[in-house]
């Protein structure tokens, strides 16, 4: 019996006009059947010229996005609110504008007092690829407008997907915004605001291997290198005192020298928030910073916190009203 065995490059060839073809059909039936999308677009929509052109999904997605904006001023339970958001949003409007002109006028001395927030917002477009139209919008954050001036602590309440992480995400430079902007001083999000910010997150970020030692000397020379053009220098004997000086204030000078894996809950939040504090902050960002931990701790860390205010912009989330009611400022 005789085999004909086409060449490697004829059945590449075929291989290749196969995910071709595949490609094509996927994309045809992905658009055209309904249980894919749960809704159709005509079956001859590839010879629509609005289809290539994006007219159509760039037009609906402004439309939702603008309707999704607007604020309901006809909610009767919640004036009060809808009334302190539009003062809110116009005092940043009012404030951002006369930043502006006093830049135009090269005041340069002229700096905001605390950090503000000027419709910064986040949109998913869902769905979206290559070849398929997009059918929903997911708003994670509307346009949201904020001043913080430094010296208080303003708390972010919000059921789970309210967009407090996501707003958090954006300043700190883990997210790109939709729209708007954030402003500490002449620093924004284009430019970054990283040398200007700590963050303590939701879940510890720390070595078990290390020591809180360890950590602070890491923490300091991360900040003297990648801000240097900041003025921040941690020199090795800058660097003892730093370590001693952070300690002490969380009361983890003791266990400097044991592994952070044999600390419990509430010492790693402890030496989270101290080393959110390493560097020249003008914010901090405390995301849920005593979620599960016992009342001793938590009395503790409420306590320090509310001793770091004193020069500083502190936003905190929470889904405690009692810790709320205690740290908040506003």
């Amino acid at each position: 019996t005789e085999y004909n065995v086409p060449p490697t490059y004829q059945s590449l060839l075929w291989m290749l006009a196969n995910m071709v073809i595949f490609a094509i059909l996927t994309w045809y039936f992905d658009n055209v059947d309904e249980s894919n999308k749960g809704k159709t677009v005509s079956y001859y929509f590839c010879f629509d010229k609005q289809y290539w052109l994006g007219t159509k999904r760039t037009t609906r997605f402004i439309k939702l996005v603008e309707e999704s904006n607007e604020i309901n001023v006809n909610d009767a339970d919640n004036k009060e609110g809808i009334e302190s958001v539009r003062k809110e949003r116009e005092k940043v409007i009012a404030q951002e504008e006369q930043f502006d002109i006093n830049n135009a006028d090269d005041n340069n001395n002229n700096e905001l007092n605390g950090i503000s927030i000027i419709g910064a917002s986040k949109d998913y477009y869902l769905n979206k690829t290559f070849f398929c139209q997009s059918k929903k919008v997911l708003h994670a954050l509307k346009p949201t407008y904020l001043h913080i001036p430094f010296g208080e602590l303003f708390t972010l309440l919000g059921h789970n997907g309210a967009g407090k992480s996501t707003l958090l995400n954006i300043l700190t430079g883990n997210l790109s915004p939709t729209g708007g902007n954030a402003k500490i001083g002449s620093a924004d999000l284009s430019t970054g605001l990283y040398s200007l910010i700590g963050l303590c997150p939701q879940h510890d970020i720390l070595w078990d291997e290390l020591t809180a030692r360890e950590h602070i000397q890491l923490y300091c020379k991360l900040r003297s290198k990648l801000l240097s053009y900041n003025n921040i220098d941690y020199k090795e004997e800058v660097i003892n005192d730093v370590i001693t000086d952070k300690l002490t204030s969380v009361n983890l000078l003791n266990v400097a020298d044991d592994r952070v894996g044999t600390y419990s809950g509430g010492m790693k939040r402890r030496l989270s928030i101290l080393l959110s504090t390493i560097g020249n902050q003008k914010v901090i960002f405390l995301d849920e910073p005593t979620t599960g931990l016992d009342p001793v701790n938590r009395r503790f860390i409420w306590k320090m916190i509310q001793e770091l205010k004193s020069n500083l912009a502190i936003i905190l989330t929470t889904h405690s009203m009692a810790e709320a009611d205690f740290l908040s400022d506003r």
